[in-house]
């Protein structure tokens, strides 16, 4: 089954950076593929917005101000335990090593990805988390695969 547009507009990512010009970009890149963006700058803001809105995905910066982005994911998940069906996570980082990997998955998230990625890479990993966890299968464009991605991102 492929998801409409539509179907993917019932979809929604909060993005969460203190890099206001990052969140742009991604929303812009989301959203010209159907999804809803929320957007956060703090970890703060982040859980008061899985608090109070429907969230389907998170995507967390690791570097934010006073609660980094894994310390955010743990009250997340804490508060899901109660709560909250569990969230899919993707993790980003300008600097991905392997601290901030077992921590991000100690945590149980999708995965870690480089903020240095493509585009490409972004639309795949973020169509393939909503595939895992709500059974989405998402068609992707020509050009659009994982071994195009890998290429770019490799270039970079």
């Amino acid at each position: 089954m492929v998801v409409s547009p539509e179907k993917l507009r019932s979809f929604r990512i909060l993005v969460t950076d203190d890099d206001a010009s990052w969140r742009d970009g991604i929303r812009d890149v989301l959203e010209s593929r159907g999804y809803q963006t929320i957007e956060a700058e703090t970890g703060e803001e982040a859980i008061d917005i899985v608090h109070q809105e429907r969230v389907h995905l998170l995507m967390i910066d690791f570097q934010l101000p006073q609660m980094d982005g894994v310390e955010t994911l743990r009250v997340i998940r804490q508060e899901q335990q109660r709560q909250f069906k569990e969230l899919p996570a993707i993790l980003v980082s300008s600097a991905v090593d392997d601290n901030v990997l077992a921590q991000a998955l100690a945590l149980h998230a999708f995965t870690v990805m480089s903020k240095m990625v493509g585009i490409h890479r972004i639309i795949y990993t973020v169509a393939r988390a909503m595939e895992k966890y709500y059974a989405l299968h998402q068609e992707m464009p020509p050009g659009d695969d994982s071994q195009q991605s890998n290429e770019e991102d490799s270039q970079q």
